[in-house]
């Protein structure tokens, strides 16, 4: 044994070099695979972090809430907080912070919401005046959050506002306040449609309030808090995480304290395992590029196999068992393994580093848990440990023929590959979710591309011998240079054979890689244009509760850019078992043919054609103007039968309702109300009929027989300001229980009958017409006779008419309507006025009103814009981790597979030396024998390249899919479609084919130097 060692080390350092390329091929290999598992890891962890900040803010941490009144015998401060931080002592985040709250007490005869929490200047944001000191009985400091209304007056504690401002984050105090109390202490929007709210009072410092007598007797809540942070849990200590909430919780429960722990363990679990599954499907890609440059030693290696032949014969003569002959084949590839494996992994290292910081994650966090953890050694070592055996069956095997029709160990693995390509096709069930239960064939489909590569390489080498063959045949006229490389490449197709196996893998793999990150591009701007079809889109904030149009100015609006109004409502069609329900989307036909986020494949429809079949014609809501500087309303009415309460509901010039009272219609009469000035210039669109001093439901709450409301009410035109309306009431129509003829209208309500509100109105365009609309196959299929489709649109009927399908529409997800927004508006709001206003506005911005929209008046709404919503997109650590490794292994296999053109060169004109001195000595002349080596390299360079083309669009079609499972934790939204940079690939091909040959030129000329070429 020691000789076989002395021996190996003897070789390896006198000839040690012909096995530099061998180290280089595993280095890579060592480089991509620590690479990877590093930028897995930081993909991981960077996509387990942006999960962690999307939970709501409120819900955001670790939180224990402990509730009671000190003077009723509940434990004191100083009991429970102890109790509290000790369980929370192993958590991160170090120590918890502390807050207290008195939920709408009535302290000193204020109701008030008062508040403490430690560090207060890290959870106020100060709009005026300063932040409080800490609280004491004598002079207790407070930061007013929001409400309005007097401060509190207390013996024993002196209340003092110091400041005001808003608070940083809802976690503190949210889940335990109500939601409109959350809004006002988030943000100083103006509180729309909210009654008024106590003043909320903030505190520094729990331990004083919490031990003040004054405030022995109110209930309180004490709250110890751990925010999360994005960096707060990681995938390697999320269990640990979860493990520890649990046992804090576990002991809080034990001690039987009345505690209440709250962590957001569900979603981190969730969160976790998809970062898990990211981390797989990246070093499931970069197998691939692993397995390449595996195939590239084996080229290397390929050189020393007659070496290694001649070796084994001479120590065989000198006496050597077989067994130290094979022991010291072992022994030299072990150390060249070893050698390139710990070269190639510290190499990796970086590479790995480098691809954090690009992910923005901690380089040194990542590195320790993948790369050099215990885990990521053990691979190292089972790496060198297959590039070992790769080595020695390479240098003591036969050499490979493809020839024939003997079938090889090769053949039999690609046909295994292939019987695996098929049952997995009729497996199915390629999507992510099944590659997060751990099964179905989502795995399957990230070894789909090897195994293509696989099977396409060993057939594309099965098909070089007859080729060459044919050629052979072929080229018995052609050129003596032509014919001569034909016939040496039929007779000897071995080494030719495994360099097309490699370029077709090499260039399968690169042009994947750009089909990859072109196809992932285009769909994250197809999916940012499908959420947001032009440059912005706002609608109402759940947070502010602002109408579009109260927020702003029609001017205001259009100072923007080009505003497109836009209604969405939802709606049902009944009795359609396969809909979950329906999006309604009202939108001006002349802005579709513009429309971005559209797609062909939505509709056989064009967008102009589409715009066209929806138009409805004019649809503006009719009724009678009022001038725009009148303050009064007046109508003059007689009424002769049963008295009636009267009201209008006008639409204001921003297109909003609302109703005014104009009092009790009882003989002869003038009815009148006063003008809010946002009503002024608006248009009136209906009356409404109701008994005189009855509620809409009736009688005694609507039970028991209803009173009967009849007669005749004659109205006379309006007057706006004390000068007369002209007023068109022949172009008014009742509703039920309503008949009207001109100015006269005769009534008959009761709730009996379902009409306890009688209604005068303005006839409208929509009147009886069915409404064009585009709509979902499914709801198309659903359509009747004249293709007419009642739908129930927010409770209200609204009839269809169906002019054209579309399986997608941008913002929508599930089944659709598309119609004419001002026709859509008109009919809902002839139903029940303040149905049908615009809730949306999609905005071609001009200049800088992207940033206007984030300032008042636009800012109390909800803003999305496409850049960014595409920004949000490409920063995806799935997504972009997974460019980042198939692009690395695209670019590694461009360049090995140059270098293994090169080598496969080089060995040619080593190993057919003789030969070409025996041609030489035949008489052929150096030029032929020049144009003869480069006619052989550039024939098995075609072979290669043509194979590597085909294998590369069979793995377009796995693109999609591919795309689908590793770039995102979720399915995108249009489906993405293949997408390839022709020009980029077209260049990058012609690019290597023309540094391929001019190596061969070079190493050719070199070669055969002072011939003349």
């Amino acid at each position: 044994m020691a000789g076989v060692l002395r021996l190996a080390r003897r070789r390896l350092l006198r000839t040690g070099g012909r096995y530099v390329l061998v180290v280089l091929g595993i280095g890579a290999a060592a480089a991509v695979l620590a690479g990877i598992e590093a930028a897995g890891l930081a993909a991981g962890d960077r996509s387990l972090g942006r999960a962690v900040i999307s939970i709501d803010a409120a819900d955001r941490g670790v939180r224990v809430d402990w509730s009671g009144i000190p003077a009723q015998g509940s434990p004191a401060f100083g009991a429970v907080d102890p109790v509290a931080r000790q369980a929370l002592a192993a958590l991160p985040g170090g120590p918890p912070t502390r807050a207290m709250l008195l939920r709408e007490a009535e302290i000193g005869g204020a109701l008030t919401d008062l508040a403490a929490i430690d560090d207060v200047g890290r959870w106020v944001r100060l709009r005026s005046g300063r932040l409080p000191r800490p609280c004491t009985p004598a002079r207790c400091e407070v930061v007013q959050l929001a409400g309005t209304g007097r401060l509190p007056h207390l013996a024993g504690l002196n209340v003092m506002r110091v400041g005001r401002g808003s608070i940083a984050s809802l976690f503190p105090f949210g889940p335990l306040i109500s939601s409109p109390t959350s809004r006002s202490i988030l943000t100083s929007s103006s509180r729309y449609h909210q009654p008024a709210a106590p003043p909320f009072l903030l505190a520094d410092g729990v331990a004083r309030l919490a031990t003040a007598r004054a405030l022995s007797s109110f209930q309180r809540t004490y709250s110890w808090l751990l925010p999360l942070t994005a960096s707060s849990v990681h995938p390697w200590s999320s269990d640990g995480f979860v493990t520890r909430v649990n046992r804090a919780r576990s002991d809080l429960e034990a001690g039987g304290g009345a505690f209440d722990l709250q962590a957001p363990t569900d979603q981190i679990v969730e969160a976790a395992a998809t970062a898990r599954v990211g981390q797989r499907r990246l070093l499931l890609l970069g197998g691939a590029a692993v397995a390449l440059l595996l195939g590239f030693v084996v080229l290397a290696a390929v050189a020393g196999r007659r070496e290694a032949h001649a070796t084994a014969r001479r120590l065989d003569r000198l006496g050597a068992r077989a067994l130290q002959i094979g022991l010291l084949d072992g022994v030299e590839a072990t150390a060249v393994a070893v050698l390139g494996v710990a070269l190639g992994w510290l190499a990796g290292v970086g590479l790995g580093a480098a691809a954090s910081r690009h992910l923005g994650d901690p380089a040194g966090a990542a590195l320790a848990h993948s790369a050099v953890s215990g885990t990521g050694i053990g691979l190292a070592v089972l790496l060198a440990a297959v590039a070992a055996v790769v080595l020695v069956l390479t240098r003591r095997s036969p050499a490979l023929s493809f020839g024939g029709a003997s079938v090889t160990v090769v053949d039999a693995l690609a046909l295994g590959a292939l019987l695996a390509i098929l049952l997995g096709a009729l497996r199915g069930d390629t999507d992510a979710a099944s590659l997060d239960r751990g099964g179905g064939t989502g795995v399957f489909l990230l070894l789909l591309p090897g195994l293509v590569v696989f099977v396409a390489a060993v057939a594309t080498a099965r098909l070089l011998y007859p080729s060459l063959r044919l050629l052979e045949r072929l080229a018995r006229s052609a050129p003596t240079p032509a014919r001569l490389a034909v016939i040496s490449l039929a007779r000897s197709p071995g080494r030719a054979a495994i360099v097309v196996t490699f370029l077709v893998a090499s260039l399968a793999l690169a042009l994947f890689a750009s089909a990859y990150r072109s196809t992932l591009g285009q769909g994250q701007s197809d999916e940012a244009a499908y959420a947001v079809p032009r440059d912005a889109l706002a609608r109402e904030s759940l947070d502010t509760l602002v109408l579009v149009p109260a927020a702003a100015s029609p001017s205001a609006y259009r100072r923007l850019g080009d505003v497109a109004p836009v209604l969405r409502l939802t709606g049902e069609v009944s009795g359609l078992i396969s809909s979950q329900g329906l999006t309604l989307l009202g939108i001006p036909p002349a802005t579709l043919p513009r429309l971005g986020g559209w797609r062909g494949d939505f509709s056989s429809l064009s967008r102009s054609e589409l715009a066209r079949r929806i138009a409805a014609g004019p649809s503006a809501m009719r009724g009678t103007r009022l001038p725009a500087g009148a303050r009064t309303l007046e109508l003059p009415a007689e009424v002769r039968g049963t008295p009636l309460d009267v009201k209008a509901t006008v639409m204001t010039p921003r297109g909003l309702f609302e109703t005014l009272d104009l009092g009790l219609a009882s003989g002869r009469t003038t009815l009148r109300a006063q003008l809010p000035r946002p009503l002024r210039g608006g248009l009136v669109v209906r009356l409404s009929l109701l008994r005189a001093g009855e509620l809409p439901l009736g009688t005694n709450a609507g039970l028991g027989a209803q009173p009967v409301s009849a007669g005749t009410l004659r109205l006379g035109d309006f007057r706006a300001g004390g000068r007369p309306v002209p007023t068109d009431f022949g172009s008014w129509t009742g509703g039920p229980g309503v008949h009207a003829t001109g100015s006269s209208v005769r009534y008959l309500l009761t709730p009996d009958t379902g009409v306890a509100i009688g209604v005068f109105r303005a006839r409208q365009p929509t009147d009886g017409r069915a409404i064009p609309a585009v709509v979902s196959p499914a709801l198309a299929d659903a359509a009747g006779r004249d293709s007419l489709l009642p739908v129930s649109i927010e409770g209200q009927a609204l009839l269809l008419r169906v002019t054209g399908v579309a399986s997608r529409f941008p913002t929508i997800q599930g089944d659709l309507v598309v119609a004419d927004r001002a026709a859509v508006s008109t009919a809902m709001n002839t139903i029940v006025p303040g149905t049908g206003v615009t809730n949306e506005l999609w905005i071609d911005a001009r200049g800088h009103s992207l940033q206007a929209l984030r300032r008042p008046p636009f800012d109390v709404l909800d803003v999305s814009t496409r850049r960014d919503v595409l920004a949000g997109l490409r920063d995806d650590p799935l997504g972009r981790g997974a460019v980042l490794v198939l692009g690395g292994a695209a670019l590694t296999a461009l360049v090995l597979a140059l270098v293994g053109v090169l080598l496969a060169l080089t060995y040619d004109l080593r190993d057919e030396r003789g030969e070409l001195f025996d041609l030489e000595a035949q008489g052929a002349e150096p030029r032929t024998l020049l144009r003869h080596l480069r006619l052989r390299f550039a024939l098995g360079l075609g072979f290669g390249v043509a194979g590597g083309i085909v294998t590369g669009v069979i793995l377009g079609a796995l693109t999609v899919g591919l795309v689908r499972l590793t770039a995102g934790a979720g399915e995108p939204v249009p489906p993405l479609e293949l997408a390839i940079d022709w020009p980029l690939v077209g260049l990058a091909l012609a690019g290597f084919v023309a540094a391929a040959l001019l190596l061969a030129f070079v190493v050719t000329r070199a070669r055969l130097r002072g011939t003349p070429a």
